[in-house]
């Protein structure tokens, strides 16, 4: 931690915090958040703008008085921040097994998670919306995450190291109309027939970036809706594209 003076001449940071002004005295105190949990930001920001006053006001703080409130700052921010769903300064940590049966959305991106989907997220059934990419998740697709019949959008996966196959269970989601990302990954097998029952798909299905092999089926030719973003690139098929596509 450091002070603040009257000197201040570039930008200035503490921790997971900085100063957002570059002339005189800082003016706010921001809470760099990228690499905390997002269920923490909206109570973190909050906490700031309490803590730190803004203003004019800000002149008449002696330079003890400043470091008093970023003490505080730092304190109530651990805290909000203890309260959300997983604090991971540093260390590894995997996705829960056990989440309130009355669950409808799952998010749980951008926050360093490794280790293996748990198939224990099949059984939310009620579950709208899931949320896991661009952690470090390896092993396979579980096939009970089929079972989310409510999914309706964002079923993302995308941007992790899970291998093997795409479960053929996943066409059962068949309220899916966009948002079905499972790009940069490992998958290593041809794209499962049942795809083709989520014809309700109008937009951004991604399958890029993977070692996808094989040819792409002709049942995918019945989500008659899909419009627009429909990525295949970057994979290993072997054939050209459908004609029913």
């Amino acid at each position: 931690w450091g002070v603040f003076s009257s000197t201040v001449r570039r930008r200035v940071a503490w921790d997971s915090c900085y100063c957002t002004s570059c002339k005189g005295r800082c003016k706010i105190i921001d809470i760099h958040t990228r690499d905390w949990p997002s269920s923490g930001l909206g109570r973190s920001r909050r906490t700031a703008e309490a803590l730190y006053a803004r203003g004019p006001r800000e002149t008449k703080l002696s330079n003890s008085m400043r470091l008093n409130r970023l003490t505080s700052l730092a304190a109530a921010t651990a805290a909000a921040t203890a309260a959300a769903l997983s604090v991971r300064p540093g260390h590894a940590v995997q996705l829960p097994t056990t989440l309130p049966t009355a669950t409808t959305r799952i998010s749980y991106a951008y926050d360093g998670y490794t280790g293996t989907i748990p198939t224990e997220f099949g059984l939310l059934t009620d579950v709208t919306y899931l949320r896991l990419d661009a952690n470090a998740l390896t092993g396979h697709i579980p096939s009970e995450l089929g079972q989310m019949s409510e999914m309706a959008s964002y079923f993302h996966l995308g941007a992790n190291s899970v291998s093997s196959s795409i479960p053929t269970q996943l066409g059962q989601m068949s309220a899916m109309a966009s948002h079905f990302w499972l790009y940069s990954n490992k998958i290593s097998s041809p794209v499962p027939t049942q795809l083709g029952l989520m014809v309700k798909m109008t937009s951004l299905l991604y399958l890029h970036s993977n070692k996808i092999s094989s040819s792409l089926p002709t049942q995918l030719g019945q989500m008659s809706t899909m419009t627009t973003n429909f990525y295949l690139y970057s994979n290993k098929i072997c054939s050209s594209i459908p004609t029913q596509l």
